[in-house]
């Protein structure tokens, strides 16, 4: 069965970001604070301060690098008051704006960057080191890496100091009909079934889309704070677009940190907040936030992962705030529109104005309502594909324009949809996205290790995913918890804090598979948490 939105109230407008943002349409007041530093409130920029910088780093690319259309600058920065200004000022000069995870390690940013080829690299003072690093393995000059901030570090200068160098100010590059609707804009990280990072395009159309598209959230704020860092695309569209686009003031954290969140809502009287779920997790079962005022909260959006159904209940039961499951993916971030009368039941919401789905079963064949199937989305929201990846893009969409997501979806009678699972391998713990094959290839390692599968077992209390490892050892070796605990001990000194096993070696005798020899990962996944169920029955 195809489900089909309901037509655009009105047409999704074909401009740039740059004449939807900062021509001034909306008639902002040109001192209005957009993005305030929440760990000193005096370190802010204004909207007119905003164009202006955005104007100013367009014409520095144009002028000292001779930025071509089409040409990227990466950003690996945590978020920070003048991100806005690097990434859109690189959209105004044609360019494409790539945000990339500033915790990576050298060699995983040398990754990031073969894939996408950066021109110009802008690093922050935390992050400096590995970009050089990384910069010089791809071949890329010191020159053409710029810094965040007011004071040259290691031989590399503050972009300030050379993109605003020139007295004449160039106007942002202006693009064709045809560049706004299918060319990228925006480069951001994802991760297919293989583990392998591809880059997602996203047309300034797509953003347009995005910012146009009706829901329970997207009325006009006073204030937010933003919990989320500026390489998730769900901060792309929320802080770096919707709130530039209303005025909206925006706190910026620079850590995770849930008093800095709670007390940020209260002191400010904050609207509109985006966090990862664990962060309602923590509100609800912690009592130690109940002292906090949150009653300024219109909804709470949860972004990055799904959050299970009870925490969401339990939040509203204690704040009177709902929680809304903006389900979404790199590739297709505004598929459906909430309707708060059945956030409360699990709703993902309805299909976009716009859009349309279908639910397909392992056969390819549409299933009907009550079915579960996989979700295959079509429309204005959808991104263009995988950069310099065709074959990748090729396969994301079929004959018809679909593109499948790989995520199982239930739809009802009355068109509202229900998350079930996802089907991809990707582990997702908080915020950060963990492929498998790479703690696989370590554990491979071992010498007792015959073959190995990590899994994320989701855990309610923590309302995220727990990095589990399935063993099969060497045959004649002893199952014993003690080297259980010396296979996690091998595995976590060798992987960064966020890859350790949270949730423990479990052994096996073998692994399920299919006829072709792939493991089964959900079957793995199922029996785990059936054993886990019957040892909390006892």
């Amino acid at each position: 069965m195809v489900f089909v939105g309901a037509p655009l109230p009105e047409p999704i407008p074909v401009i740039s970001g740059y004449d939807l943002l900062f021509t001034n349409a909306r008639n902002l007041p040109l001192d209005r604070k957009v993005f305030i530093d929440n760990d000193n409130v005096d370190n802010y920029i204004t909207y007119g301060g905003l164009v202006t910088q955005v104007t100013k780093f367009s014409s520095g690319l144009q002028q000292i690098f001779n930025f071509q259309r089409g040409d990227v600058v990466a950003i690996c920065s945590p978020n920070q008051i003048n991100y806005p200004v690097a990434l859109h000022g690189t959209v105004a000069a044609g360019g494409i704006a790539c945000p990339v995870e500033h915790t990576l390690t050298t060699d995983l940013l040398v990754k990031d960057f073969m894939t996408v080829r950066p021109k110009l690299i802008i690093a922050h003072k935390h992050t400096l080191g590995r970009c050089l690093e990384a910069a010089e393995i791809i071949g890329l000059p010191k020159s053409h890496i710029l810094l965040f901030g007011p004071r040259k570090l290691r031989g590399v200068m503050p972009y300030k100091h050379i993109l605003y160098s020139y007295g004449v100010t160039r106007p942002p590059v202006q693009l064709t009909r045809e560049e706004i609707l299918t060319k990228p804009a925006f480069l951001y990280f994802t991760s297919g079934t293989s583990g392998v990072k591809k880059a997602v395009m996203m047309s300034q159309f797509n953003i347009n889309a995005c910012l146009m598209a009706k829901d329970a959230w997207s009325k006009v704020e006073a204030r937010a704070v933003s919990h989320v860092e500026f390489h998730h695309a769900s901060a792309l569209i929320i802080n770096l677009h919707y709130c530039i686009m209303h005025g909206v003031e925006t706190f910026l954290l620079h850590r995770y940190n849930i008093r800095d969140l709670c007390s940020t809502i209260q002191k400010y009287k904050v609207g509109l907040c985006a966090s990862p779920p664990w962060t309602v997790t923590y509100l609800v079962k912690d009592p130690v936030y109940r002292s906090y005022d949150l009653s300024s909260l219109n909804v709470f959006i949860c972004t990055g992962a799904f959050l299970d159904n009870s925490s969401a209940r339990a939040f509203y039961d204690r704040f009177g705030i709902p929680v809304i499951n903006k389900y979404a993916m790199t590739e297709n971030t505004c598929f459906f529109k909430t309707i708060l009368e059945t956030v409360q039941a699990g709703s993902l919401g309805v299909v976009q104005d716009g859009n349309i789905l279908k639910i397909v079963g392992d056969d390819g064949q549409e299933v009907g309502p009550g079915e579960m199937g996989e979700l295959c989305v079509k429309g204005p929201t959808v991104a263009q594909g995988y950069y310099l990846n065709p074959e990748k893009t090729v396969e994301a969409f079929d004959k018809e324009g679909f593109f499948h997501t790989g995520d199982l979806i239930r739809g009802d009678e009355n068109g509202h949809f229900f998350y079930v699972d996802r089907a991809k391998d990707l582990i997702k713990y908080h915020l950060h996205h963990i492929y498998p094959g790479e703690i696989e290839d370590i554990l491979m390692t071992h010498p007792l290790i015959s073959e190995s599968s990590v899994i994320g077992m989701y855990s309610r209390d923590l309302a995220t995913e727990m990095v589990t490892a399935f063993v099969v050892l060497v045959p004649g070796t002893k199952r014993t918890a003690s080297l259980a605990d010396e296979i996690c001990e091998y595995a976590n000194s060798r992987v960064s804090d966020i890859k350790r096993l949270r949730g423990g070696v479990k052994f096996l005798e073998k692994f399920p598979r299919t006829a072709a020899g792939k493991i089964l990962r959900g079957v793995i996944r199922m029996n785990a948490m059936e054993q886990d169920d019957e040892l909390k029955a006892l």
